[in-house]
């Protein structure tokens, strides 16, 4: 029998909305380089990474790099050429990076306009050396690129196929990493998939299908499906408003989903909803604010996000919201450390903090451009 998939350890989770290109979450002038995308500590705890937009600060001559830095020393880490964290990627490339969950792997996961494909390439972190790569039609609303399982032995994503109207369809596919083969899943996806996660402890895998809506506020509406092993089609857990973000808890028994308010404009609101799986049902955690970022602490207990200028916590246990200040350090994402779970940020792009005895240290900053 495949072994289940579970929620991978993603450098760039898709948990931040898209960026207006030239500022930050909240519109304001973003320095160069600066951290385009989340952040995120490997499986083990020994690496941490991010994809950097650099560039001139004068011209829209600008691209994307990945970096990764030694968790130990926060530095970062080099090699040689020709490992993906020396290349340049173009800035519309959607670059994203999966840690395996034995943390010896990365899948780089980017979009190849003259192709229109995205390409995924598996490398070994510490030889250096490339293992293989697949290309897929990506399916682009969905995020993120790729999933791990449990094991590191597969590799999920969402791509598109061609329909017998000649239109296109979100499936899922497979990539067997020791097989070197990649296969569609037999699942029966009746919609637009705008996110997507994996559960671990269930073999099934949690998607959101969004809709249009047919109520007076008009807007998009999603359905949270999840689609057991095996099964040809889905289960229905919840509607909501439309979700950008779907993210399972480690152990698959809660779903965080931010999604935006019904509306017009730029400036449509974000809420933040917490699922229990196992009854279906859906708990409304922060209601037509700023929120993104949410970030599972390892162990599933606890959520954490950003919300206006702050970060909260959510305790599952208890269903208690705790505040975090923040708003002096200009918070953009949050993640988790996976020794003592405790809670880093990304400040105004450019550094990353660690919360320590009620305060915030600065761990790491960006170099300025050259």
């Amino acid at each position: 029998m495949d072994k289940p998939f579970t929620l991978s350890y993603l450098l760039l989770v898709g948990l931040l909305p898209t960026l207006a290109a030239g500022s930050d979450p909240v519109g304001q002038p973003f320095k160069i380089p600066s951290v385009r995308a989340g952040v995120d500590f490997s499986a083990d705890g020994s690496y941490i990474g991010m994809v950097v937009e650099c560039g001139s600060r004068s011209s829209n001559d600008r691209h994307v790099e990945i970096r990764i830095l030694d968790a130990h020393t926060m530095k970062p880490i080099k090699g040689k050429t020709p490992l993906p964290w020396n290349r340049q990627f173009p800035a519309f490339s959607d670059l994203e990076v999966t840690w395996s969950p034995q943390s010896a792997e990365i899948v780089v996961a980017y979009y190849r306009k003259e192709a229109a494909m995205r390409s995924c390439e598996i490398w070994d972190v510490r030889s250096g050396a490339q293992l293989d790569s697949f290309n897929v039609m990506p399916w682009r609303p969905a995020r993120p690129a790729c999933r791990w399982d449990l094991n590191g032995e597969y590799i999920l994503t969402v791509a598109a196929e061609d329909a017998p109207s000649g239109s296109s369809r979100p499936v899922l596919m497979r990539y067997d990493v020791a097989a070197k083969s990649l296969k569609k899943l037999s699942l029966t996806i009746d919609g637009n998939v705008s996110a997507y996660d994996s559960d671990g402890e269930h073999a099934s895998v949690f998607v959101s299908i969004a809709s249009p809506s047919t109520g007076s506020e008009g807007g998009t509406m999603s359905k949270v499906y999840r689609f057991r092993e095996g099964a040809p089609s889905g289960e229905l857990v919840c509607e909501l408003p439309q979700v950008e973000v779907l993210a399972a808890s480690p152990d698959g028994s809660h779903i965080a989903c931010i999604v935006l308010a019904p509306g017009v404009g730029m400036h449509r609101s974000h809420s933040l909803y917490v699922i229990d799986a196992a009854r279906n049902s859906s708990a409304l955690v922060s209601d037509l604010d700023m929120t993104r970022s949410a970030k599972w602490c390892p162990d599933g207990s606890r959520l954490a996000f950003i919300r206006n200028l702050d970060l909260w916590v959510y305790e599952v246990s208890t269903e208690r919201l705790n505040r975090i200040p923040a708003s002096a350090i200009h918070p953009w994402s949050v993640f988790w450390d996976r020794d003592d779970f405790s809670l880093w940020t990304l400040g105004g792009g450019t550094k990353l903090l660690k919360r320590v005895d009620g305060d915030w240290e600065t761990k790491y900053e960006l170099p300025e451009a050259r």
